[in-house]
């Protein structure tokens, strides 16, 4: 895999965990295709997306609900030009202040060094169990 390839996830990464959205935007096409894939309880059910502004709003909506504590790259696989990266997720829940601990599955897809496709799957059962348990107000 190209190290440049790692170092852009890396970065994107960062950028997301501390808000820095036009860092992100530097490196997203004006055209980005996206999905997020989670439980209804967690992620309101969105159709495939397109472009900076709905993907703008995607990431808002997650950071009004969640602090995030850390978002790393745990496993980056890749050919230079499409990865699967697994991230390491620490969240805190802004409305209680709980915190939750996840796995997060992105396929990624760059073109002349921009990401043009996103498919996110949040469906880590502990993360999962944790993000449900808390909503209810459940915890163990």
């Amino acid at each position: 895999m190209a190290e440049n390839l790692r170092q852009r996830i890396h970065e994107l990464c960062r950028d997301y965990m501390l808000g820095r959205l036009e860092a992100v935007f530097d490196h997203v096409d004006d055209e980005i295709d996206f999905v997020i894939f989670g439980p209804s309880d967690i992620i309101s059910p969105q159709p495939r997306q397109k472009g900076k502004a709905a993907l703008g709003a995607a990431i808002l909506a997650v950071q009004a609900e969640f602090e995030h504590l850390s978002y790393r790259p745990h496993v980056i696989i890749g050919d230079g030009a499409t990865a699967a990266v697994e991230i390491m997720a620490r969240l805190r829940r802004r409305s209680n202040g709980e915190v939750i601990e996840l796995f997060i599955t992105d396929f990624v897809r760059f073109r002349e060094g921009r990401l043009v496709e996103l498919r996110e799957f949040i469906d880590h059962p502990e993360g999962i169990e944790q993000l449900l348990s808390r909503r209810s107000g459940m915890a163990k």
